[in-house]
């Protein structure tokens, strides 16, 4: 039985069930994958499975080799570092190019913020949560190719932000916690209309982001 619905063309919708794999980990990081097992399990014929691989290889998601078919794109420390230096930097410009931030926005980056600690103890909530804060952040910019280059780098960096996440519960709190208070500058620095201390925080805040994750893929990386 098909796993899929219509009427979103078909290579789409297999595209978002696999997306969706690749970022909660149930595909995992430089797992092969089975096109033939793939494709009778969704219902489909190989030509739109082979259609939304492509599209998450060009998304970073998932590579190819010649001859051998696709696999999960692995976790890659300096991957994760380029992804969040480039997150911040894009973020920050943006901020940069908008005009005051109005106060309802800031107040659903404080919305968001109650419900990250509602979620402490639930990972692919904090990362899923986490990212929507900071798509709010920059909900006002309108500049196309900078809009298209952060959603490439979001989509590529959010199967890092849920390990990030899982390192952060399995941790205790303290994370979580410094996380919030930067939102909170963040925060504080919009609503005074400072947008360069808010975009300075931000990048700031994205690349500091990288230093739970870089600790979780060196624990990993020593227990391997």
């Amino acid at each position: 039985m098909s796993l899929l619905k219509r009427p979103e063309p078909l290579r789409d919708e297999v595209r978002s069930i696999l997306r969706e794999r690749v970022l909660t980990g149930e595909l995992a990081p430089g797992e092969d994958i089975n096109e033939s097992e793939l494709a009778e399990q969704l219902g489909v014929s190989r030509t739109p499975l082979r259609e939304a691989l492509l599209r998450l290889e060009h998304e970073g998601l998932v590579g190819s080799r010649q001859g051998h078919g696709f696999y999960v794109w692995p976790l890659d420390p300096h991957e994760a570092l380029d992804l969040y230096e480039v997150a911040g930097a894009l973020e920050a410009f943006g901020l940069r190019t908008v005009g005051r931030i109005p106060e309802e926005q800031i107040e659903r980056l404080r919305s968001l913020d109650s419900r990250l600690r509602n979620a402490r103890r639930d990972p692919a909530r904090l990362a899923r949560l986490g990212l929507r804060w900071h798509e709010t952040l920059v909900e006002d910019v309108h500049h196309g190719p900078l809009r298209e280059a952060l959603q490439l780098v979001w989509s590529r960096l959010q199967r890092y932000l849920l390990y990030e996440s899982e390192y952060a519960v399995a941790n205790g709190t303290d994370d979580l916690a410094h996380v919030l208070r930067e939102h909170e500058g963040i925060e504080a620095a919009l609503e005074a209309g400072d947008l360069e201390s808010a975009a300075a925080l931000a990048e700031e805040h994205r690349v500091g982001g990288y230093s739970l994750l870089h600790r979780w893929l060196e624990e990993a990386a020593a227990e391997a």
